[in-house]
């Protein structure tokens, strides 16, 4: 059974009587993805910080123990699995086959393939080809269940019953919400494309990087969408509970990305910025400057 998308999820909220917004939608798919399973354990009349609570850290206990038995289930020998699954929770930005096998001390060989084969097949981790190339691709872990778990669970002995909302602070979550919003816009990408109008247009999806040593003082790129019409959507994903507003310092960031990127497909393709958001685009001094504009309401379309 694949995953609930936004929009399949948002049918199950309503079957259920959970009475949640979108964002609280959004709160639970990046916490747990569309995992039918973990959807089955929210109770109706609780928010999802009530219900993360008890079944993270509470007494419900529902997904305390959940990620040794997701692995023990899905695998005869899970520990070289979960050693790949710890070290890729590690590096957000993913790893090069390489630098992965000498991360869990594994030869790279064969039977390396196959547990990664086997990873990948189980939508645990993904095998992305960055733009301008790296051997092998990279791999990067996108279970938002096994993120959450290793951020804030694996090793936390609280028992309260209300640490997801006493003990963690607002920055923290943020920072967990940011990084929460890019799977989850690299895990509806079809919805971004019908948004931007090019659902059928042939495309190639990439995530590009450069090292830091580059005179553009390096930089990461989530999402690169290659149109056969001959456009780059450089996609920027950007949390806010507001609108997003860019800052000056933040447009001399992704100008830095842009022009990184300029440099890998040469000047005469044109780069559409394209800021994907929460709560829509504040539009500020540096607005005229992006080419299209998505929100989360967007992600919630059928594909």
């Amino acid at each position: 059974m694949f995953p609930f998308t936004l929009a399949e999820c948002e049918e199950y909220a309503r079957a259920e009587n959970l009475a949640y917004s979108r964002e609280h939608i959004a709160e639970c798919y990046m916490a747990f993805g569309g995992v039918a399973y973990y959807w089955s354990l929210l109770e109706k009349g609780k928010t999802p910080e009530q219900n993360f609570n008890e079944l993270f850290f509470g007494k419900r206990d529902g997904l305390r123990q959940e990620f040794d038995e997701l692995y023990s289930s899905l695998f005869v020998n899970p520990e070289p699995y979960m050693n790949v699954i710890l070290a890729l929770g590690r590096h957000r930005q993913g790893l090069g086959r390489d630098e992965l096998a000498k991360a869990v001390e594994m030869e790279n060989n064969g039977n390396f393939s196959s547990h990664l084969f086997d990873l990948e097949e189980c939508g645990l981790i993904r095998r992305y080809n960055p733009m301008g190339g790296v051997n092998g691709g990279m791999y990067q872990l996108v279970d938002n269940f096994s993120l959450f778990y290793m951020r804030f669970v694996r090793g936390n002995t609280s028992r309260s019953g209300d640490y997801w909302t006493a003990e963690v602070g607002e920055g923290e979550k943020n920072e967990w919400r940011g990084n929460a919003f890019e799977r989850l816009c690299l895990e509806h990408i079809p919805q971004i494309k019908k948004a931007l109008g090019i659902s059928g247009v042939h495309t190639e999806v990439y995530s590009w990087r450069t090292s830091t040593s580059r005179e553009l003082r390096g930089a990461q790129v989530d999402l690169l969408i290659d149109r056969k019409d001959g456009i780059v959507n450089l996609c920027e994903m950007k949390f806010s509970q507001k609108e997003y507003a860019i800052g000056k310092e933040e447009f001399a960031k992704i100008r830095n990305r842009i022009e990184a990127v300029r440099e890998t497909i040469g000047a005469k393709r044109p780069i559409h910025l394209t800021i994907v958001t929460a709560n829509g685009l504040a539009h500020n001094m540096y607005w005229n400057n992006v080419q299209s504009e998505i929100t989360l309401d967007d992600l919630f379309t059928p594909a």
